[in-house]
């Protein structure tokens, strides 16, 4: 009995031995079994005493336990030293953005596996630059980021980037804030210029794939975005500016000089052939406006009157009083968005010449459509994008309205609809007989004529819409003259066209 109570008293204190330290010291983690991260570390031992360890993440996944974290920070600045100081001078290392370390207290010693965890950080290039982060946001919210090596880089670049749209000297007097006073000459003076957008920058970390680290990268953002894609056009003989760009998404020669800097310095200059051209006009994350005037001299085409009269025989005319044309000066604010006009406004206009219409006697009840001889604009606010002879075989004038590209199409002198449809070439297209020896053609309109063929149209009465329709790039009205049956220059022959172009 002694003996069977003995060995009792034995296995309740061998339990309270296990039990008890369990009980007094509930912080005590113990032996956990199994392994931790990518290195199998496991629990060497358990102690009382409480410690820092710091556990390295990868996105959500445990990668290892640093036992020495002096030793990670001097590994951090050989691998600076060795790799990066030379294309990142000045500045510091640290792990990758997607990975961190997380500091707790533990009981625990893990095994040393500091030099595995290094090791893989150096195979995987795990590892952060300090750099800037440049932040675009609309309405308060981030739609883009980049990380570039400098500020410097990133100023630079976007200093270039506005040289596009803005010459370098008004770019200078902009930033330091000179005066500048109305234009007083004709042409076209920038006034100033906003980004639409908000750009922040800030210091930050970034993996060294994700920064970049020259003018070009940036720059090449700043006008395309991420877009890689670009799209060029190899120069052949006989190609001009204005060719080239109706072939491509309707650019204009501005446009195409602008996205060529690099290879065309001025609309000058000759085309090579085998020149590649880049085509893709900028799909920025940024909006630049640009505020410009434009003082242009401007013609008031007269109007002819019709005047029905007995003393005229039936079918003849007779010119009672001669037309002349008169001229005035007009002041425009022009809005641009990244190079391309989007908006005019007519700040004042003055008449520097003073016209006079014509009168026409015409034989009682008969109208004959004869037109005067003199050919107005067919559009309000005309732009020739492409004149007559701009490329190999183009004996027409394409005609945009600057300032509204849907605008309507004009008679540019009295006559009657000789014909009107539709051709691959010219889309819907009228033919006007001025019954003078003169024929205008319009093509590219927006929808078919409207007007019956043998309709009398007078000079400036509507006959359309600009459009697209047919072998066209971008809305625009394709105006030919005919004198006799051959093609002939408007512009050189019956239009002044100074300063259109």
């Amino acid at each position: 009995m002694k003996n069977l109570i003995a060995v009792t008293i034995c296995l309740v204190l061998s339990i309270a031995i296990v039990i008890v330290p369990s009980f007094f010291y509930p912080s005590f983690e113990g032996i956990k079994a199994g392994t931790v991260g990518n290195f199998n570390q496991t629990v060497e031992v358990t102690t009382l005493d409480v410690h820092k360890i710091y556990k390295l993440y990868e996105d959500q996944k445990l990668i290892g336990i640093i036992k020495d974290k002096t030793y990670m920070d001097e590994h951090l600045k050989t691998v600076y030293k060795e790799k990066y100081a030379s294309m990142f001078p000045d500045t510091h290392i640290g792990i990758a953005d997607n990975m961190y370390l997380v500091e707790e207290m533990s009981t625990n010693v893990y095994t040393d596996a500091d030099a595995e965890i290094m090791q893989y950080l150096d195979d995987h290039s795990l590892y952060s630059i300090a750099c800037k982060s440049i932040s675009f946001s609309d309405n308060n919210e981030e739609y883009a980021r980049i990380f570039v090596k400098s500020e410097d880089i990133y100023q630079e670049a976007l200093q270039k980037y506005l040289s596009y749209f803005i010459d370098e000297d008004t770019l200078e007097a902009i930033h330091e804030h000179h005066a500048i006073s109305n234009l007083t000459e004709y042409g076209v003076m920038t006034m100033g210029f906003k980004i639409n957008e908000t750009i922040q920058i800030e210091d930050a970390y970034a993996s060294v794939k994700d920064i970049k680290t020259t003018e070009e990268e940036v720059l090449h953002y700043l006008s395309y975005g991420d877009n890689e894609n670009l799209v060029y056009y190899t120069v052949e003989e006989g190609d001009t500016l204005d060719s080239i760009g109706l072939q491509n998404y309707g650019l204009t020669a501005e446009q195409l000089l602008r996205i060529n800097q690099d290879v065309i310095k001025d609309s000058s200059q000759p085309l090579t052939a085998g020149t590649k051209l880049c085509v893709t006009y900028f799909t920025s994350p940024i909006d630049v406006y640009v505020y410009k005037q434009r003082l242009q001299k401007e013609t008031l085409f007269y109007k002819t009157s019709v005047l029905e009269d007995n003393t005229v025989e039936s079918g003849q005319t007779v010119v009672r009083q001669s037309g002349a044309n008169g001229s005035k000066n007009v002041l425009y604010h022009e809005t641009w968005v990244n190079g391309v006009l989007k908006t005019g406004t007519e700040l004042s206009s003055v008449v520097t010449a003073a016209g006079q219409d014509e009168v026409v006697a015409i034989g009682k009840n008969t109208d004959l459509g004869i037109g005067s001889g003199s050919f107005a604009y067919p559009v309000e606010h005309p732009e020739i994008i492409c004149e007559y002879g701009c490329y190999a075989g183009f004996e027409s004038i394409d005609f945009i309205n600057r300032y509204n590209r849907w605008g309507n199409v004009m008679a540019a002198d009295t006559g009657v609809i000789k014909e009107k449809g539709y051709t691959d070439e010219l889309g819907n297209y009228v033919i006007i007989d001025h019954h003078n020896g003169y024929q205008s053609v319009y093509g590219h309109l927006y929808l078919p004529c409207t007007l019956e063929v043998d309709t009398v149209v007078r000079k400036g009465d509507v006959i359309g819409k600009i459009g697209m329709t047919g072998k066209a790039t971008g809305p625009h009205v394709t105006f030919s003259l005919l004198q006799n049956g051959k093609l002939v220059n408007a512009c050189s022959a019956l239009m002044d066209c100074e300063g259109l172009d």
